[in-house]
């Protein structure tokens, strides 16, 4: 039970201190999302403008220059948020590595957590088994104890166990 108390309060430093790293990380992402939502919805809406500007029916033409603009513009935009991506790539593959060790962790955990219900359960029951050979085994000494007075004092030979009443 100690060795098995000692793992887990071991596992919960080790998750703690996993736990501790991330929350600047999932600060900082978060800082970021938004970024980086504002920064899509931002080319999402240049990309439908310049769309919604072009006439589709019966012989329209367009402005190639302003349709050039427009789509180079939408271009810059997805380039940017390319690299901010990319720039963000080794940090949510460390992030991904730790959440794997925390699930590990916490698997693990689960396994120990199932291990010492299993203990706690036979423990129990061994428990009861205890009690009850105590509890026979005291009947039995007393048995005899009772037996031998009975054989002494009325010359009897044998004893009934299970009828005995030490009142």
């Amino acid at each position: 039970m100690k060795r098995i108390k000692l793992q887990q309060v071991r596992q919960e430093n080790k998750l703690s201190s996993i736990l501790r790293g991330q929350m600047l990380y999932l600060e900082e992402w978060a800082l970021l999302e938004r970024d980086h939502s504002s920064s899509l919805s931002g080319a999402v809406e240049a990309l439908e403008a310049a769309t919604l500007r072009l006439p589709v029916t019966g012989g329209a033409r367009a402005d190639i220059q302003a349709v050039k603009e427009a789509v180079s513009s939408a271009v810059d935009v997805m380039q940017a948020m390319g690299s901010s991506i990319c720039s963000l790539l080794p940090k949510v593959e460390g992030m991904n590595h730790l959440v794997s060790e925390l699930a590990e962790v916490a698997a693990q955990e689960k396994s120990l957590l199932d291990e010492c219900v299993d203990f706690l359960a036979t423990t129990a029951a061994m428990e009861v088994e205890e009690s009850s050979l105590r509890a026979h085994s005291i009947q039995l000494k007393q048995g005899r104890c009772w037996g031998s007075e009975k054989s002494i004092n009325s010359g009897a030979v044998a004893v009934d166990f299970g009828q005995r009443n030490p009142t």
